[in-house]
């Protein structure tokens, strides 16, 4: 099984020209964060969430955890900056490469604020509301059969896209 780090290292190669994943400093909520940390932390909860409604599994053995702003992968929001820099590539499977592109190509135009109305869509992150900026750990298994009728429209949308 992937790690949360390789499936945002994955995200991170398809947007080379850093269009999606930047330093650009947003306030949301009393909140203030890099935009792209954000955005790649949304990518690896819906491509989790989707998955498990696809396939019954995780895609990545990483915990997400509630925060205000949505769920996040802490090795990942804690080394943004650092994931941005690096270029080492990494092993994906190949049918794992092409859902990840099909997740990526389904939200690259959404705005960040779709993208966390989305991560507070899901049931997990309803029930680990942050108490006192404090996050919980989430786990998303508690909801496979929500997530298979939740998520049925954009698996049928992502069947359909070209890798």
């Amino acid at each position: 099984m992937l790690t949360g780090k390789q499936v945002a290292k994955y995200f991170l190669s398809l947007d080379s020209k850093r269009e999606l994943f930047t330093k650009k400093r947003v306030r949301n909520e009393n909140c203030e964060f890099y935009e792209g940390n954000a955005r790649l932390n949304k990518l690896l909860h819906i491509a989790q969430n989707v998955y498990i409604a696809k396939t019954g599994n995780q895609l990545f053995s990483s915990p997400l955890f509630a925060y205000k702003n949505g769920a996040v992968v802490r090795s990942v929001v804690n080394n943004y900056s650092r994931l941005l820099n690096e270029n080492d590539s990494v092993e994906i499977p190949e049918d794992t490469r092409i859902f990840l592109n099909k997740i990526y190509k389904s939200c690259y135009n959404a705005d960040i604020n779709e993208l966390i109305a989305l991560s507070h869509e899901d049931p997990e992150w309803g029930a680990k509301p942050p108490v006192n900026n404090k996050s919980q750990q989430m786990n998303p298994m508690l909801h496979v059969e929500e997530y298979k009728e939740q998520y049925a429209d954009f698996i049928k949308v992502l069947d359909g896209m070209d890798a």
